[in-house]
């Protein structure tokens, strides 16, 4: 049988609202056969050349900040806007596979853990976004076994982010290659800055449009999907969780402590097996 070889891409960013309450982390991404990946780089950057822009930061764009000032003037600039993030989505859709995504009350969570872990675990776990990308890297683990068993992934992240801080350890450090690719269907996770990779600018989109459900979802259960991330899943299956109790985050820690992550130990049994 042929050496599986790595076809698919995966990119993940944080988002969350940090300096007002109730504080939520949320991690989002996408993951696409890499060609594709690569042809959705190439979708965004000649949007951007159309609409004479050099980057994406979806917090910029809703607020009409940095490269988006003036975007809303009059209708001129207001079709311009509507007409550049609906292409934007667009291509995400149509090159995209597959959403993941988990987001978290922070305090809920540093209430689980202070109780729950000793500082060892603590800094193995790293904090709500590292935790977070753990649920994620659950979740896509399981979804390529389960759809796409003789593939694996090659894992990126925002460089310099919350998140990128939060497990440079957790990977970098604490674990290799050889077992991410054998236990988790992983080749490697590695950071991108958004200057050096198109690629990582739409997981910036999911993990907004994430971050704005489930926050807009606390006070109001019932709120409906921005009509923007209807447009981003259409027809796309995803996966995510949104941790707003300690018993979800309890489940997940049991799941991360069987498969060593709590000590630093990836070697250990693989996700697929603890689950």
């Amino acid at each position: 049988m042929p050496e599986v070889l790595v076809m698919l891409s995966s990119f993940f960013d944080d988002s969350g609202a940090l300096k007002r309450e109730p504080k939520v982390a949320v991690v989002g991404g996408y993951v696409a056969l890499s060609d594709r990946a690569i042809a959705l780089q190439e979708d965004w950057r000649r949007r951007f050349n159309l609409d004479g822009v050099k980057s994406f930061h979806m917090a910029d764009f809703e607020s009409c900040l940095g490269e988006y000032v003036g975007w809303q003037k009059d209708d001129a600039a207001k079709a311009k806007r509507r007409f550049h993030i609906e292409s934007l989505a667009y291509f995400l859709n149509l090159r995209s596979l597959h959403y993941v995504g988990a987001g978290i009350l922070i305090d809920v969570f540093d209430s689980v853990i202070g109780e729950r872990l000793n500082a060892e675990e603590q800094r193995n776990l790293g904090g709500p976004h590292a935790f977070c990308f753990q649920c994620c890297i659950i979740e896509l683990s399981n979804w390529i076994r389960e759809n796409m068993p003789r593939e694996i992934v090659d894992v990126f992240y925002e460089d310099g982010t919350k998140l990128g801080s939060e497990i440079l350890r957790l990977y970098v450090e604490t674990t290799t290659v050889q077992t991410l690719r054998e236990k988790y269907k992983i080749s490697q996770i590695a950071p991108l800055a958004k200057d050096s990779s198109i690629g990582i600018l739409p997981a910036d989109l999911v993990a907004y449009e994430l971050f704005k459900y489930h926050f807009n979802r606390l006070d109001e259960p019932d709120r409906a999907l921005r009509k923007l991330c209807e447009k981003i899943l259409a027809g796309k299956e995803s996966h995510g969780k949104f941790f707003s109790d300690p018993r979800g985050i309890h489940q997940y820690l049991d799941i991360l402590e069987r498969a060593g992550a709590l000590k630093g130990d990836y070697s250990h049994k693989s996700v697929g097996e603890v689950l």
